[in-house]
């Protein structure tokens, strides 16, 4: 059941984890922190995704190498003793935010020191300290300057004079938006295009008929089919989606009562999905360059389709957002990270949302799934998007929100003695060192080509290019674990297609040193341990 009920101020902060300090903790908080600077410094959902997504990896890099269970991202940490969990996971947030928000600095900076007065003094602290700046320094450096595309922005002026392309848009008939976002280095996906969804109706067919009437009844400003109902889902949900879900996560979270490392392990699974299923959206986007409603309705040329109507004077509920239309980003990002918190907490949950474009509302549910529908109808009620964009969006964020939570941050396996004869004695270490993050002059990690930045080769090819259009990713099997020149890989898995999907679980990269400052430097030394693994099936 979904319902939606004005609520006071307090009732309503509650509702999305702010008023629930006695089960929030450094991470949540830090969440809605880094959430609030994505909103001052004014970005597009796509590149507050890419800020989310580094912040909680770094998060996730100091807890995770301090509690010894699961995959590193990335990072090689050494973690001293004693070492404040909360210390390193403050100081990762921080760091990451400071760098990639610097106008925020000072009140980043305060915020730090007023939450690290209330953890005790010492070396726990410091060490704390240390171990989450060195975490956000990796993870910083591998997305350094735009190396991983995040800075590219090619014309894409559109085509006017072709029936069915996008072009710009009224009121304001901005420029294209992130027209080069679909090339970004996913995060975990192995790229933007490899789930691509096929190809939006052709505008004579019938199936594009059926949408384009419908979205003209539907999203009309005026005049409009719509129920009292659609029209506030229309509203409510006008905001990007990673705010919503990022509060829903925080707000069952803290009902289920999870530990200071799970919110980590969440935060972070969750924000990738997110941050990647902007860039696969984004890359179908631009591949098909669709037109939007307002263009398609009102279009003054014939579309050669007896089953639509053309409206010159139409006009949707909604402000047409400026980029193509297939397939819907809302859709893709609620869908993915509906899956993620699906796949942790179960779908069947209940749960409230608030939102930031429809004060003193709230909508609840019992199904994380649910909503995900509901936020991505919400965009033809406004007028904005054809159903197939939706339906298309819903099975590519399903897909990726999949791929993300099968494939990464993953159990460590079970160390086993040395004279098990199993695996051989390996050592991970590294000396090389960190770089300095403004000045890195190269990132590694698994490039499209499937090689990295010191001509390793990975296993994270472009196999799962071939299943773009499988309806799942989910996977069966696990041929084993090895580790080899640093990096944790793991063999090819099958799909339940039958066909073979090679993923690298960690890329252990390095560079030349420059040291970060301080104690931080030597946790990124290496892992000074011997570890032993055997092959382990998920």
């Amino acid at each position: 059941m979904v319902s939606y009920r004005n609520v006071a101020l307090g009732s309503l902060l509650f509702l999305l984890g702010f008023g629930s300090s006695a089960r929030a903790d450094v991470v949540t908080q830090w969440n809605q922190i880094a959430i609030q600077a994505t909103k001052t410094a004014n970005l597009t959902p796509n590149t507050a995704s890419r800020a989310l997504a580094i912040t909680q990896i770094a998060v996730y890099e100091a807890l995770s190498a301090i509690e010894g269970k699961y995959e590193p991202y990335h990072a090689k940490l050494i973690v001293p003793s004693p070492v404040s969990p909360e210390a390193a996971a403050l100081a990762a947030a921080n760091y990451a935010l400071v760098v990639l928000f610097p106008a925020q600095r000072t009140a980043l900076n305060q915020q730090l020191a007023k939450d690290l007065q209330k953890l005790p003094s010492g070396a726990a602290r410091d060490n704390g300290v240390a171990l989450g700046q060195a975490a956000a320094g990796d993870i910083l450096q591998l997305r350094a300057a735009g190396s991983d595309g995040s800075l590219n922005a090619p014309a894409y002026p559109g085509d006017p004079s072709t029936l069915g392309k996008w072009r710009p848009t009224p009121p304001k008939n901005a420029a294209a938006q992130d027209p080069g976002w679909g090339g970004v280095a996913p995060f975990a996906i192995p790229s933007g295009d490899a789930y691509r969804p096929a190809a939006p109706p052709d505008i004579t067919t019938a199936a594009y008929a059926t949408a384009f009437e419908e979205v003209r009844s539907l999203g009309a400003a005026t005049g409009s089919t719509r129920t009292a109902e659609q029209s506030t889902i229309a509203q409510f949900w006008v905001f990007p989606t990673y705010i919503p879900y990022n509060a829903i996560a925080r707000q069952i979270s803290a009902a289920r009562g999870l530990s200071l490392f799970d919110n980590a392990r969440l935060f972070a699974l969750l924000n990738i999905a997110i941050a990647d299923s902007r860039i696969a959206a984004w890359d179908a986007k631009y591949t098909y360059g669709a037109w939007r409603p307002i263009t398609a309705i009102t279009s003054p040329t014939d579309d050669g389709n007896a089953g639509t109507t053309e409206d010159a004077a139409w006009l949707p509920l909604l402000e047409t957002p400026p980029h193509p239309e297939y397939p819907s980003g809302h859709s893709t990002t609620g869908a993915a990270a509906a899956i993620v918190l699906a796949n942790w907490f179960g779908d069947e949950v209940d749960f409230s949302v608030a939102s930031d474009s429809l004060p003193d509302t709230t909508r609840v549910f019992a199904s994380l799934w649910q909503s995900a529908k509901e936020n991505g109808r919400s965009r033809i009620y406004g007028g904005i998007h054809f159903q197939h964009a939706n339906a298309a969006g819903l099975t590519l964020g399903q897909t990726i929100g999949q791929y993300v939570f099968d494939n990464f941050l993953l159990p460590l396996p079970t160390p086993i003695e040395e004279d098990a004869g199993v695996v051989p004695s390996v050592d991970a270490g590294t000396d090389a060192g960190v770089k300095n993050v403004a000045d890195a002059g190269h990132v590694n990690h698994v490039t499209d080509a499937g090689v990295d930045a010191s001509g390793s080769t990975s296993t994270r090819d472009a196999a799962a290019a071939a299943d773009k259009d499988a309806a799942s990713t989910d996977v069966t099997t696990d041929a084993g674990t090895y580790l080899t020149d640093g990096a944790v890989q793991v063999a090819p898995k099958k799909s339940k297609s039958g066909g073979l999907c090679s993923v690298t679980r960690l890329h252990a990269g390095s560079g030349s040193a420059a040291p970060l400052g301080g104690l931080a430097t030597i946790f990124l030394l290496g892992l000074r341990r011997r570890i032993r693994r055997r092959p382990q099936t998920y």
